[in-house]
């Protein structure tokens, strides 16, 4: 699977186990592997994930953004550059003669252990951690349903904003071209100084027969034609 890589400045802090996170994530694998393939904790990969713009389906555990056409996400060069850079960490080992708090065991590991174990009271609170983790994912699918769609009734918005500027831009201009179109059919053509001599001297009137018009005869023969 490739990723689709994108010309923009990567954030500040980001690390190789991050980035190469992100870049599982942009190549399809869900957030799940790509935190245990990268040892990124999931709740801070979740987070970059949506400092990028993309949200994490609640369902599928894949990548989205909203932003793309296809929501597929784009990833920042710099952060892919990075991401290149990333060495996967070492396994740790435990012996049987060494003995690992529980409590610094991971999360799948802890409820591995729990499930196996037939203490009663461990059950019990299996159980009830089980029924909490259940709410949180309905409540965080309704969450990020809700975030993708006012993504992309955003886009949208924007999108009908930039239409509603072009064609009031449009609507301006064809206004102004029957204002201009007004304005020359109400003037007319210009009449020539020879045809108001030739009118003024018909009707009487004292008229230069070179220079420039006198305004009184301009005038005189205005009120004669009017428009």
């Amino acid at each position: 699977m490739t990723a689709a890589i994108a010309e923009r400045p990567a954030q500040q802090g980001m690390t190789p186990d991050i980035a190469h996170a992100l870049l599982l994530l942009a190549q399809g694998h869900t957030s799940r592997d790509a935190a245990a393939i990268t040892s990124v904790p999931l709740g801070r990969l979740v987070g970059v994930a949506r400092r990028q713009g993309w949200t994490i389906h609640p369902s599928t555990q894949l990548a989205v953004d909203p932003a793309q056409p296809d929501n597929k996400p784009v990833l920042a060069s710099d952060i892919a550059a990075l991401a290149a850079t990333w060495q996967p960490p070492k396994p740790s080992i435990i012996t049987p003669d060494e003995h690992a708090d529980i409590a610094e065991l991971a999360d799948a590991d802890l409820f591995d252990a729990a499930r196996t174990c037939d203490d009663r009271k461990v059950q019990h609170a299996l159980q009830r951690v089980e029924e909490a983790i259940t709410r949180l994912r309905t409540a965080y699918a309704g969450v990020a349903e809700r975030a993708v769609a006012e993504a992309a009734r955003a886009a949208q918005q924007q999108q009908a904003a930039a239409r509603v500027a072009e064609l009031e831009q449009q609507l301006a201009a064809a206004r102004r071209q029957v204002k201009d179109l007004r304005q020359s059919a109400k003037s007319g053509p210009a009449t020539s100084d020879g045809a108001i001599r030739a009118w003024a001297k018909s009707h009487g009137i004292p008229v230069s027969e070179r220079g420039r018009l006198a305004e009184e005869v301009r005038r005189q023969y205005d009120a004669a034609h009017p428009a």
